[in-house]
């Protein structure tokens, strides 16, 4: 079953800007919590990369960041916030990955 709306905005409601925190929450309470100016774009990607830094080495789960790319886009979304045009801080903020297999 999934989580109702107001499930993920008590869930933007617990959230903190520690890293871990960011890391982990669904993407539908980061949306809240960006939404709510809890939390911005920026402070998600710079956790997300935090961490990624941190056990990449281990894993090997990336080849390539495109860490630079991601910073701009996160401050786009985090103007596009502060604008109030949440659809496109929404869309453009989302942290993703892609991995080719060849």
């Amino acid at each position: 079953m999934m989580p109702s709306l107001r499930e993920d905005q008590a869930g933007a409601d617990e959230l903190t800007n520690n890293g871990e925190d960011l890391c982990f929450a669904p993407a539908t309470v980061l949306t809240a919590a960006i939404r709510q100016k809890k939390v911005s774009p920026v402070e998600v990607i710079n956790a997300v990369y935090a961490r990624l830094h941190k056990i990449n080495p281990k894993i090997n789960a990336f080849a390539t960041l495109t860490e630079e790319q991601a910073r701009l886009t996160a401050k786009e979304a985090e103007a596009a916030v502060m604008r109030d045009d949440i659809a496109l801080a929404l869309f453009t903020a989302s942290p993703s990955q892609s991995k080719m297999c060849s």
